[in-house]
């Protein structure tokens, strides 16, 4: 299963989001949800580095992505990243509707 975590930061703007695990949904090469996982979480990503021109803090390992936005960014920068990242919330959300048994996706 994957379980991906968006945390709030005092004022309830996402400051960083985690993804674990492997869904196993099927053969290695051949599992839509990890590839739909990954693409959405790499997108959130490359749209904060390229559309906001921020450098968030990223570890990216087998079965294990990390992304920590920046403490100090702009007013105009902290909006078009919640944007970005209230996105990708919502996407994985969605993948999640679709297969419950392989993704867990929550706020805290």
């Amino acid at each position: 299963m994957i379980r991906v975590r968006f945390v709030l930061d005092k004022d309830e703007r996402i400051a960083s989001f985690y993804v674990k695990g492997h869904a196993q949904s099927a053969k290695h090469g051949k599992d839509i949800v990890c590839a739909a996982v990954s693409a959405v979480a790499q997108t959130a990503i490359i749209g904060l580095e390229e559309y906001v021109h921020i450098i968030p803090a990223v570890r990216q390992e087998p079965g294990d992505l990390s992304c920590f936005l920046p403490d100090e960014v702009a007013a105009e920068q902290k909006q078009a990243s919640e944007a970005i990242l209230r996105t990708c919330y919502l996407g994985l959300l969605a993948i999640k509707e679709s297969h419950p048994r392989y993704l867990t996706v929550e706020m805290i």
